[in-house]
């Protein structure tokens, strides 16, 4: 058996239930699936699934849930579990991560409950510097079955995917997600905790669908800006 881990970007198929700027009090959801990946993660994914919630212009949620399938088990940890380039348009957030771990969601011997060490700015191993990376303590025995980021904002006006999110880019590539993923070979149904970690990199490849999706929320959103100035003037 082996196990690799990677970085996963959101360089990925991205299913949006809604786009384009919503009202403040409306609740706007979206689901990215993460899929890209440097070729050292087993099997051919999904990977990662990332919901996202915006609850208000001042509220989100960033749920990152590891995947399983094709007889490998995806699980986050160490150095930038998981990361997000928010956009703070002009104001500024605050995060709490909260996860389940593998040990707790599995029950499997030899995993561990391990905790979030660092939670701000951060390399994303190549991909530039986000605004919010987190780490975890250790490695792959204190993984993660998933992690939930809840975002506070003041001034920070999120109603839509391209309001919450910002690419970052590097020189491996361009996103605004990002998941550090082990993946393990299944045992009678569960990770083997003494699997060695045989290799790991990073690299992504843009991913068109997310990259616009994104262009045209921050059109929209400029739209929808410029109308309210042109209100707001007449007035």
């Amino acid at each position: 058996m082996k196990k690799t881990r990677t970085l996963i970007l959101s360089l990925a198929t991205v299913l949006l239930l809604t786009l384009g700027a919503s009202s403040a009090s409306a609740a706007f959801d979206t689901t990215v699936i993460l899929t890209n990946q440097n070729g050292a993660v087993p099997g051919s994914g999904p990977y990662v699934q990332v919901d996202i919630h915006i609850a208000s212009t001042t509220s989100a949620t960033l749920t990152y849930t590891a995947l399983s399938n094709g007889g490998f088990e995806y699980l986050m940890g160490a150095n930038g579990s998981v990361g997000a380039n928010i956009n703070t348009n002009g104001g500024s957030f605050t995060a709490i991560a909260t996860g389940t771990s593998y040990a707790t969601a599995s029950g499997a011997s030899g995993f561990h409950t391990g905790s979030f060490t660092h939670i701000g700015t951060g390399n994303e191993d190549g991909f530039g510097s986000y605004n919010l990376s987190i780490d975890s303590f250790d490695g792959y025995t204190n993984a993660w079955q998933q992690v939930v980021v809840t975002l506070t904002g003041t001034g920070t006006n999120w109603t839509n995917l391209a309001s919450l999110l910002t690419p970052v880019s590097g020189g491996a590539g361009t996103s605004a997600l990002a998941a550090h993923v082990f993946g393990c070979t299944l045992s009678g149904g569960v990770c083997n905790s003494g699997e060695p970690v045989s290799s790991t990199g990073y690299v992504a490849t843009p991913e068109p669908k997310l990259l616009t999706a994104l262009a045209l929320g921050m059109i929209g959103l400029a739209f929808f800006q410029a109308r309210r100035k042109r209100s707001i003037s007449n007035n």
